[in-house]
């Protein structure tokens, strides 16, 4: 899989790459390979994670149903 995403033939397609798995196993570093490949390919390239995605998405604080505040940091609950 990382073979095929070193050669870029999703951004000829136009196609989006979403990386998902648990916590350290490389989903932030993974890209910066074919990343840098599409550059030099002369694509544009962009690099957004979950938190960031959601983060443009709803750039105000969220309310939770129990009636407590979900901070635009994520938090939720007292102390946030």
């Amino acid at each position: 899989m990382l073979a095929h995403l070193a050669e870029c033939g999703f951004v000829a397609k136009a196609e989006n790459v979403i990386l998902l798995g648990p916590p350290g196993v490389g989903k932030t570093h993974l890209p910066v390979g074919p990343g840098m490949t599409a550059c030099h390919a002369g694509y544009p390239f962009a690099f957004n994670t979950a938190t960031g995605v959601g983060r443009v998405a709803y750039p105000q604080p969220m309310t939770v149903r129990q009636g407590s505040t979900k901070s635009s940091n994520g938090c939720v609950g007292i102390g946030c």
